[in-house]
């Protein structure tokens, strides 16, 4: 066994497949699995299985799936290697660096950004260079405990400070640049900060790791306000929730998130002991957000903007909420306060009475805030059902869909067969979804394929019978053919045959994904006493389908087709 094969199989004795993926999906138990929302795309009904006895996961809608390794490197974007390493240091086992020319480099970027935010710190709290920042955040009433905690610092208001740091480092400046800490001028070999006499906030991916950085200028008259670290291979806005690694535990305990829109806002609620919050990056809200934090949250409360932006807000993210199934209420702070301003002045307390008292469903808000003068005139309702329509499209579920259409219709006092109409118009021009269809015609003509890879997985002393007698020629469907194919080459190799091990070797994901499915409900199993005449079955038939197949090759033949017509017939064929 090679050495990277030893560390794997350590790190699958050590782990356990449902408490690993328990910690970013919500799982309940079904018969002997586990099945819960798919972290890799929308859906409102449980596709996702976790299988203890095998250690592997499938998702039945999108049809990702494997071990342990796989689930890791899927759901934080990382290569495998960063996988095995990342679960080794969780399970404390031992290993030799191992590597590839990917994670090498984001293995970089992290470290860059570590440097970065260690400088932030220092320059933070140094005598002189730091004093306005520090006092920028003590009037915030941002404690130096918390300032600590979570790691904020301040980029001198110099445009070569970090650069200067990392010449005396010897510091791939290339890689800086890719890092989004410097800027390239344009056609020159000059680099500058770009971040300049800003606080500046790390931004953790959900394990800890400085990803990026948000900076916001201590100058009023300064544009942009604030100022996150670029697209980088590591840092990617819309997936990313500023706070989600201090947060998620208390997500998870109160099954409830509270969203807000900036690094401030989600500091007020930190100071104020609330713990279940995350903020969105300065952007809206993605549906990869939402499919992140439905793995924590049984319900989302999202605190928007009065103004125009906060409405057009509500109504761009409805239909993310309704397409991931989770439930979302809408709070409106009082005019001219936002989470931070609020908490300082009303408190705790009243903060959380108002998200009880005064959230309300997310549909419901959007309606309601359409209205003018606590009223909505004839004239008005077109354009407002307009502002819908698109946000209505966007949903995938029709029955999700159909209860919209029915409030919507309530609310305006238009008929719902308008409203369907309307809605139809937008969605012209795209095809029917015939997949269902298709999978049922197909699966009408793979009974035999599957017979025969129900008895190499379950039945493998029936292996040297299935290869003697090339069942494999009876295999219409390219995918299990793929997976007979690897089977029987294992088996030629005196390799102990398992479902596990099988599933680890194929090389195409279509086939894996194919095999987890079969597995969990393998459409045909045979009894123990039924396996023999299964075998003469399959054995007669691929005989037959050579001499078939020998008769086509002697077309023109006469006297070799007669021969061949009387083996047939002597062999009861």
């Amino acid at each position: 066994m090679s050495n990277l094969s030893f560390i794997k199989e350590e790190i699958k004795n050590a782990c356990d497949i449902v408490e690993l993926i328990g910690q970013f999906v919500q799982l309940k138990k079904v018969g002997k699995n586990y099945v819960g929302l798919c972290p890799f795309h929308s859906e409102k009904k449980p596709s996702f299985t976790v299988n203890p006895e095998r250690q592997i996961f499938h998702c039945y809608g999108c049809k990702k799936g494997g071990d342990i390794f796989k689930f890791w490197m899927e759901y934080h974007n990382v290569s495998f290697f960063e996988a095995i390493k990342d679960l080794a240091e969780r399970y404390n086992i031992q290993i030799q660096e191992l590597s590839d020319e990917e994670s090498e480099k984001r293995e970089k970027l992290f470290e860059l950004n570590e440097i970065a935010g260690s400088f932030f710190r220092e320059m933070l709290f140094h005598p002189d260079i730091g004093k306005r920042a520090r006092e920028y955040l003590r009037k915030r009433g941002i404690s130096k405990e918390l300032i600590h905690e979570i790691g904020i610092g301040y980029a001198p208001d110099s445009w070569d400070s970090l650069y200067k740091l990392f010449l005396k480092k010897r510091i791939d400046i290339k890689l800086a640049v890719e890092a989004g800490l410097l800027v390239q001028k344009e056609g020159k070999e000059e680099y500058y900060d770009r971040f300049r006499n800003r606080i500046m906030f790390p931004i953790f991916d959900i394990r800890g790791r400085i990803v990026g950085f948000g900076g916001r200028t201590i100058e009023e008259d300064i544009t942009p306000k604030y100022l996150n670290t670029p697209e980088t291979p590591i840092f990617h806005k819309g997936n990313l929730l500023y706070g989600i690694n201090f947060s998620y535990k208390s997500i998870r305990e109160e099954k409830k998130v509270i969203i807000v829109e900036g690094y401030m806002d989600w500091i007020a609620l930190k100071r104020h002991g609330i713990e279940n919050g995350v903020a969105t990056l300065g952007t809206a809200l993605t549906q990869n957000h939402i499919r992140r934090l439905k793995g924590y949250a049984e319900e989302a409360i999202v605190i928007f903007d009065s103004d125009e932006a906060g409405k057009k807000a509500a109504l761009r993210s409805f239909p993310l909420f309704a397409n991931e199934g989770m439930p979302a209420k809408v709070v409106i702070l009082p005019e001219g306060h936002d989470p931070d301003t609020f908490l300082s002045q009303f408190g705790k307390e009243a903060f959380l009475n108002l998200l009880e008292n005064s959230a309300k469903p997310l549909l419901d808000f959007c309606l309601h805030m359409q209205i003018k003068n606590g009223k909505i005139k004839d004239e008005e309702k077109s354009q407002v059902l307009k502002n819908f329509l698109q946000s209505l499209s966007f949903i995938q579920d029709s029955l999700t869909q159909g209860i919209y259409v029915s409030k919507i219709s309530q609310f305006l006092s238009i008929r719902e067969d308008i409203i369907w109409a309307e809605l139809q118009k937008i969605k012209q021009g795209k095809g029917s979804d015939l997949e269902e269809e298709i999978k049922k015609e197909k699966s009408a003509k793979l009974i035999g394929d599957l017979q025969i890879l129900s008895l190499a997985l379950f039945h493998p002393d029936a292996i040297p019978r299935l290869i003697t007698s090339n069942a494999k020629i009876l295999i219409n469907d390219s995918v299990i053919k793929e997976i007979i194919e690897a089977i029987f080459q294992e088996y030629k190799k005196n390799r102990d045959i398992t479902p596990e091990y099988i599933h680890e070797i194929l090389p195409d994901e279509k086939a894996k994904a194919f095999l987890r499915e079969f597995l969990e409900r393998p459409f045909i199993v045979y009894e123990e006493e039924e396996v023999e005449q299964a075998i003469l079955d399959i054995e007669r038939k691929a005989r037959k389908k050579e001499l078939l197949n020998c008769l086509k090759e002697k077309k023109g033949d006469i006297k070799g087709q007669n021969e061949l017509i009387k083996i047939l017939r002597r062999g009861g064929i």
